[in-house]
């Protein structure tokens, strides 16, 4: 039953540990546990965290420089997809503040991550809202985001 379990379940416990991974510098062994947490999605068709999975991973290719900026972009794009898809609107936003956070974002990132914020009633005192609020709407909160 536990091997079960893990074997269904076990790509989202690589989130955590790829995203750490990726904080701490140690990119190529944060996209490894990405990948596998990805495959594991596909594996199991369990994709509630999908969108999550394909920002992180937008972050970490974003930390290894210029040459992978395009990348790292395709890779939050898809993950405001998927999150749009499913109807996962803090996923959704979390993607959005990572594309606004990109050093070359999308075209109407802003706009996009301000409708998206604008959408939330309650929890407005959690980090990724305040962040959200504060880079839709004002020229300095993207200056201290990148």
């Amino acid at each position: 039953m536990a091997r079960d379990w893990r074997r269904i379940h076990g790509s989202l416990f690589h989130r955590p540990s790829g995203a750490n991974r990726g904080q701490s510098g140690d990119h190529d062994a944060a996209l490894l546990l990405l990948e596998a947490a990805q495959a594991g999605i596909e594996r199991t068709k369990e994709r509630w965290f999908a969108a999550e999975i394909l920002r992180l991973q937008g972050e970490v290719l974003l930390q290894l420089g210029e040459d992978k900026t395009g990348d790292s972009r395709d890779r939050l794009l898809d993950a405001l997809a998927t999150a749009r898809a499913q109807g996962a609107r803090f996923w959704e936003l979390r993607a959005a503040l990572s594309l606004v956070r990109a050093d070359c974002p999308a075209p109407g990132a802003r706009e996009r991550l301000a409708l998206i914020y604008s959408g939330f009633t309650e929890g407005l005192t959690l980090p990724d809202l305040q962040a959200a609020q504060t880079l839709a709407t004002t020229n300095e909160g993207l200056r201290a985001a990148n």
